[in-house]
C-alpha cells in the first residue's frame, strides 16, 4: 500500500507493509527519487492519480497486477466509521 501527501512543495509517496514504519519513502516533483528506469515510474503515476482525485487526505493507493494505480480507501473515512 502507498500513501501520497504534500511535502515541502513536492509530493511524498511512502510504501507501507505490516510494520510501524514505511518500507520506503520517495520524493516526487518533476522527477522521482526512486531508482526506476521507467518514465513515468509508478510513484509519479500515483501522484497523477492523487491530483486527479482532488488530493484527498489519507487516501491509500495500490498497484494492481496489471500495473494500474487504484485508490483503495481513505484512512480518514476508516477513522470516522
Amino acid at each position: 500500500m502507498y500513501l501520497v501527501k504534500r511535502h515541502k512543495g513536492m509530493y511524498e509517496v511512502s510504501s507501507w507493509g505490516d510494520d510501524r514504519y514505511p518500507l520506503a519513502v520517495y520524493q516526487v516533483g518533476t522527477r522521482c527519487s526512486c531508482p526506476s528506469y521507467r518514465k513515468p515510474c509508478k510513484h509519479q503515476r500515483m501522484v497523477s492519480k492523487h491530483k486527479s482525485l482532488g488530493e484527498p487526505l489519507g487516501q491509500v493507493y495500490d498497484i494492481t497486477p496489471a500495473n494500474r494505480v487504484v485508490a483503495l480507501h481513505s484512512l480518514l473515512e476508516s477513522a470516522n466509521s
